[in-house]
């Protein structure tokens, strides 16, 4: 909760390349049949910026976004801008993924240190 309404705040949620959590947000149906009516929606703001707290907060935990905020002395809008492009210059959805899609085919304290 402190994240988002750190981030609310800001204009975090204006940059361009953060409108895909607004769209990913609806079903793809609705993304598709809804484009233009999703992209100027009025919670727009909102729901990006709780999708990302909520993918920043599961990813990467409070605790440690405090700590990067307290050893950076930067902004927690600069701090979630980066976790976002960096995310997508690594793809680390994507292998957050395929750790997640391992399962119990892996040692549940493997799978753990792993992510």
């Amino acid at each position: 909760m402190h994240t988002y309404a750190e981030l609310i705040k800001t204009d975090l949620a204006s940059e361009p390349f953060l409108s895909k959590y607004l769209l990913n947000y609806f079903p793809e149906l609705m993304q598709k049949r809804f484009y233009d009516e999703i992209s100027t929606h009025p919670l727009r703001k909102e729901i990006i910026l709780t999708v990302l707290s909520n993918k920043v907060i599961n990813q990467i935990s409070g605790p440690i976004l405090n700590m990067i905020q307290n050893d950076t002395k930067t902004t927690l809008d600069n701090i979630v801008k980066a976790y976002v492009i960096t995310n997508e210059i690594f793809s680390i959805d994507e292998l957050w993924q395929n750790i997640d899609d391992l399962g119990t085919h892996i040692n549940n304290e493997v799978q753990v240190i792993i992510f």
